[in-house]
């Protein structure tokens, strides 16, 4: 009988629950087995003897493993054990019966059983070292166990035996099967556990101090990544039922048992030297191409230490083999790029803290992935398809169109552990899959014979050949689309090491079957690519002008160009010869050592023109022409941290272990008497100074503020990138709005064309698993917003791009409801700073439209916007309340910071330092000496001439208008404004008005203060829920000034202006402390107070300002108010909501 016909059989069998003995000749069963079953059982035949030889059948005819009954498994007898054809992989399945036989009805029934009465049984197989799974079934019920149900014991999997043949009929192998069921299981916080056991794992050797031989090429971590990445590595192919189940542990032990008693020297040499051997002849030639025990310190003691620790990490040690947290317990068929690259990177990321280094979630990285591999391959596979339908198809065009499609390069600048490429991998794979389906139809003819085939015929044969689609031949084309296509930059070894390793294991799960090492061929050895052509270490930002590199190339080593081509194109035809790469890096070095000769000042330099050389020369040694340069297209998530020395993390210091004054105490005591951690500081600081010099000189697109790693590498990957190539990267969405990213949002608008933004905010979304939100970024602030930006290095033909903002699940990615950006509303919205508001539908770009309408800016009054002290950089001059109680006598002033105000309020927080007011005025005078100089443009002699009285009106001695400069979108309120009394300093966290502007009069300066009527009146605008809704559209992270200037200012009769500042006066007045404001309150004349609920003040300011001044209707407003839905059950939302409820009710009164 054909295999599934048994299985249907069985299956009919299995779905009777009673039969008349007399009936079973009727049920007419063909499968001989089946039919003696059923004859034993109505002849009252033992049932745990007839269910055990139609067992036997079942497995002799469908699974033809190796199968033994009745086998002694310490002391007591398993019913089967069925073991992998030569990889002696043992499965138990203890059987219990099935049918029974009844006396009284003269029936045949359905007997169940338990599986928890059966533990002592089922645990005692699983604790046999070979035993991986045990399924304890009755021919119909089926549950499956492994390991974990020696701890706790219930199966991982509940299905029946009918249905396990089913899908061994699908998939060929029982231990895939049940791997498959296992891989079902969700663990639950699997990332966060194999990210703890990988960080205990490789602190173990410092625990320990195991001592490692370095040298130039590899460090002590490097070193040890490598260890864990083979470890790694070799369970991966053993949990893919590549080699032997406990592959590790058996050989392992086979050494201990040979070479123990000559030391663990002995035991441990031989044991790497012979995987290596093993591994690098038959799957790769990079990761076990040197022996690790090289690196390890030989002396007797080390050997010891080594040894323990290796056995801990492998989970050999008793303890381990208790309680499973070793390399060898994971099961790696769910340790999949995305859990071990999340751990990989947020280990570096805890190691390289200034770089901001954070893990791209994998349905980010997923949609990403498709989106760059579709634009760039579904057009040429399409066309290709096309033109081979053709009976009498254009050859030429055909070898072009093949020429182009093979030269589709996609690169991750900063490549981490490979996540984004390991998806553009499956992706590509897909599309050559189409052209395989679409060229298989010719495996029909015969190919001994082509003379009388017509060409076109011959040219698919030869198509599909060089492509490598012909039956057995899928390693080769499995290596040939990561050689073609799949590129990766990273500064850290580790990282490429670990990205290999990962883009390794992906070609093995897509195709696994062809990589079990007992099915290789002879000549089939080094079976994984040689990728050293494709991964590059190196920092991207690093490296001098392209045109000065290829000059020098082209000059001097046309010839080793042309050679390094031939080696290139006949590695891609052969994969299997990674031997001739040595020439090719011997070459490559030579031309790296002059490169260097020009610029050798950071050894990190990465030569993309060297590197990545088929991506700028040709054939014959020449450059390609200019618009040719670079990659077809670049995807990556960039570090998204500001490029500057940071005290409390070079100190190795948590955010949040000591205050900023109690830390910088500390740190200075650090440096006078440290003289090793001072040395460090210096050279850590002087390392920033000439990184971002260099950057700030090679890069000419970056704007003001801080250096930041993502700024530096969008303007870095346009340029790596050829013309109409594409671009898409991961990066904070202040890139929209940042007065730092002017000239970048210009490139992407005016010079290229940008094609969408999608932008996500990281407050979390609940997960069906999940007891908490899931953030996307857990290590990151959940105010924070980052956008995917895809773009196309092409200069732009169209007038708008598609976008969608303030998503939070990634799901939403599928969801079509996107804004379409005009390009010209953009430039309305921010003619100087080109800022891209987030809209959330089109009924807020419309009403942002209205509020925007024709008023000036308010960069265009008179109005100007600064600073005052930095939290850190003037920290020096910071006292905490005890500081100063020891003071007595000596003036003080506040210091604010923007948690101690709110809207209308200045009393809203204690503060929490105080800064003396003699030597704040020092720090402040000259500031107010380089402004005079500045804006009036005097020489120093001039200046040298001015008259300055030392008593000059300063602004901390005036009121002054604040706002809070750390604010998002997604908060309660985004624009949070007060006026602060005077005698009061201002903290980095708010900026304020400048109220004086001085004059040069006869050589005197004298100062002229700003009308505090005007203050107010900016001060409950400011506050409004109008503006307040306008600004929430344009902001990410901070209220940086230029938000500010960019806000609409909307003119007002003076009767209504005056009505706006007495409302807005009323709310400070009662807000806030009202001695602070006796002499504002003098200075406008306002002779008493509204006898009025302060709600009901803010409601018809409310409405006054968003009807009379902007303009909107009842509609418009009562969508606006509507979207301010944060801020939980906090008083300030309490008091909000009341405030929108009035407003609503007073609309037509005023």
């Amino acid at each position: 009988m054909e295999k599934i016909e048994i299985v249907k059989e069985f299956k009919r069998l299995t779905g009777q629950k009673e039969i008349e003995a007399i009936q079973t000749p009727i049920l007419q069963f063909s499968y001989e087995p089946i039919i003696n079953y059923l004859e034993n059982i109505s002849l009252k035949g033992k049932p745990e003897t007839a269910a055990g030889e139609l067992l036997r059948s079942l497995i002799q005819d469908l699974i033809q493993e190796n199968c033994t009954a009745e086998v002694d498994f310490l002391g007591d007898y398993v019913d089967f054990v069925i073991t992998e054809n030569g990889m002696g992989n043992p499965l138990c399945i203890e059987l219990k019966p099935f049918l029974r036989y009844n006396r009284k009805k003269d029936t045949i029934y359905q007997s169940d059983f338990k599986y928890e009465i059966h533990q002592k049984q089922i645990q005692k197989y699983l604790r046999h070292k070979r035993i991986e799974y045990v399924i304890l079934t009755n021919l119909n019920k089926a549950y499956i166990f492994n390991r974990a149900a020696i701890i706790k014991f219930e199966p991982f999997f509940v299905t029946n035996l009918p249905q396990i043949f089913e899908d061994f009929l699908l998939y060929e192998n029982l231990w895939d099967v049940l791997r498959r069921y296992e891989d079902k299981q969700a663990a639950k916080d699997l990332d966060i556990q194999f990210f703890n056991d990988l960080k205990k794992w490789f602190n173990e050797f410092d625990l320990a101090n195991v001592n490692f031989i370095e040298n130039h090429s590899i460090s002590r971590e490097e070193i040890i990544v490598l260890l864990l990445n083979k470890l790694i590595f070799i369970k991966t192919l053993e949990d893919h039922g590549l080699i032997a189940y406990r592959f590790l542990q058996d050989q392992y032990e086979r050494f201990v048992d040979l070479w123990k008693p000559k030391g663990y020297h002995n035991v441990l040499s031989r044991f790497f030297q012979d995987i290596e051997s093993f591994f690098e002849n038959y799957y790769n030639t990079e990761l076990f191409a040197s022996n690790f025990w090289d690196f390890v310190d030989k002396d007797r003691k080390n050997v010891e230490r080594f040894k323990k620790v290796f056995e801990l990490i492998l989970g050999l040690d008793n303890w381990s083999k208790t309680f499973e947290k070793g390399i060898v317990h994971y099961n790696y068929r769910q340790i999949n790029e995305d859990i071990f690259g999340k751990a990989y990177e947020t280990w570096i990321a805890e190691n390289r803290k200034d770089e901001g280094i954070y893990y791209t979630p994998v349905d980010i990285t997923e949609y990403m992935s498709k989106k760059i591999v579709d634009v760039l391959f579904e057009i040429p596979v399409q066309n290709i398809i096309s033109e081979l339908k053709q009976s009498n198809p254009h050859f030429e065009k055909l070898n072009l169109l093949i020429e182009d499609f093979l030269s589709i390069r996609v690169i991750d600048s900063t490549s981490g552990s490979g996540s984004f490429l390991i998806k553009v991998f499956r992706n590509i794979f897909n599309y050559y899959q189409l052209l395989n389906e679409a060229t298989r139809w010719v495996e029909k003819i015969s190919k001994d014979d082509l003379f009388d085939v017509p060409e076109n015929i011959k040219f698919i044969i030869n198509f599909r050949k060089k492509l490598s689609f012909d039956e057995g031949n899928e390693i080769v084309q499995i290596s040939k689309i990561l050689l073609h296509h799949i590129f990766a930059a990273d500064k850290d070894e580790r990282a490429i090491d670990t990205a290999k390793v990962n883009l390794w294991k992906e070609a093995i799960k897509i195709h696994p079957n062809i990589y079990n090492f007992r099915k290789l061929e002879e000549f089939q050895i080094h079976i994984l690519p040689n990728l050293e052509m494709n991964f590059i270490r190196g920092d991207s930002l690093i490296d001098y002008d392209f045109s000065k590199q290829i000059e020098i190339i082209t000059n001097e080593f046309k010839n080793e160009i042309i050679k390094l081509h031939e080696i290139r194109d006949e590695y891609l035809s052969n994969p299997f010869t990674p031997e001739i790469i040595k020439e090719y890096k011997e070459i490559k070095n030579k031309i790296r050592k002059r490169l260097l000769e020009e610029d050798s000042n950071f050894k990190n330099t990465l030569f993309f023109p060297l590197e990545f050389f088929y991506c700028f020369f040709k054939k014959d040694g020449s450059p390609m022409p200019e618009e040719k340069h670079g990659f077809s297209g670049i995807i990556s998530n960039p570090p998204w941290e500001a490029i500057k020395p940071i005290k409390k993390e070079f100190a190795k210091q948590g955010k949040y272990e000591m205050d900023i004054l109690h830390f910088n105490k500390w740190f200075k005591e650090k440096l006078s008497s440290d003289t090793e951690f001072s040395n460090d500081w210096k050279n850590y600081n002087d390392f920033y100074e000439r990184y971002s010099e260099f950057l700030y000189e090679k890069y000419k697109l970056q704007s003001s503020g801080d250096p930041n790693y993502y700024k530096f590498f969008i303007e870095r990957d346009f340029q790596l990138i050829k013309q109409n190539a594409y671009f898409c990267l991961l990066v904070p969405s202040g890139f929209q709005t940042d007065a730092g990213s002017i000239l970048l949002r210009d490139l992407l608008i005016n010079q290229f064309t940008l094609n969408e933004i999608k932008s996500f905010e990281n407050r979390g979304y609940f997960a069906p698993d999940k007891k908490f939100k899931v953030k996307l970024f857990p290590e990151v602030d959940n105010r924070f917003k980052f956008s995917i930006v895809f773009a196309q290095k092409k200069h732009r033909d169209e007038t708008d791009f598609n976008a969608k903002f303030y998503m939070r699940h990634p799901n939403e990615l599928k969801e079509n409801d996107i804004i379409c950006y005009d390009i010209d509303k953009i430039k309305k919205f921010s003619p100087h700073t080109i800022s891209i508001m987030e809209f959330r539908t089109e009924r807020d770009y419309e009403i942002c439209l209205k509020i925007r309408g024709e008023f000036k800016l308010f960069a265009e009054t008179h109005f100007k916007l600064r600073s005052e002290f930095h939290m850190t950089n003037d920290s020096h001059l910071y006292n905490s309340l005890i500081d100063i109680q020891n003071q007595k006598g000596v003036p003080f002033l506040r210091l604010y910071e923007g948690k101690m105000i709110h809207q209308f309020t200045s009393s809203y927080g204690e503060p929490r330092y105080f800064i003396k007011e003699i030597e704040a005025r020092k720090v402040l005078f000259k500031k107010v000496l380089h402004r005079i100089k500045q804006e009036n443009e005097l020489t120093s002699e001039d200046f040298k001439k001015l008259s300055i009285p030392d008593d000059l009106l300063m602004d901390y001695q005036t009121y002054r208008f604040v706002y809070r400069a750390i604010a998002s979108s997604t908060n309660e309120r985004t624009l949070i404004c007060s006026i602060v009394p005077p005698k009061t300093f201002i903290g980095h966290s708010m900026n304020f008005i400048v109220n004086l502007m001085y004059a040069i009069e006869d050589n005197k300066v004298t100062s002229h203060i700003v009308t505090n009527q005007d203050l107010v009146y900016i001060l409950s605008i400011f506050n409004s829920l109008t503006l307040n809704y306008y600004v929430r559209n344009k902001v990410s992270a901070n209220l940086t000034m230029n938000f500010i200037y960019e806000l609409p200012i909307a003119d007002a009769s003076e009767e209504i202006k005056t009505r706006i500042v007495e409302l807005g006066f009323n709310l400070l007045y009662k807000k806030s402390n009202k001695l602070d404001f006796e002499d504002l309150k003098n200075e406008l004349n306002i002779t008493k107070e509204i006898n009025k609920d302060e709600n009901e003040i803010r409601a018809e300011l409310e409405v006054i300002i968003a009807k009379h001044l902007y303009q909107l209707s009842f509609d418009d407003w009562q969508y606006i108010s509507s979207t301010f839905t944060f801020g939980g059950e906090s008083d300030t939302k309490a008091e909000l909501d009341e405030v929108i409820s009035k407003s609503i009710d007073l609309w037509d009164i005023f």
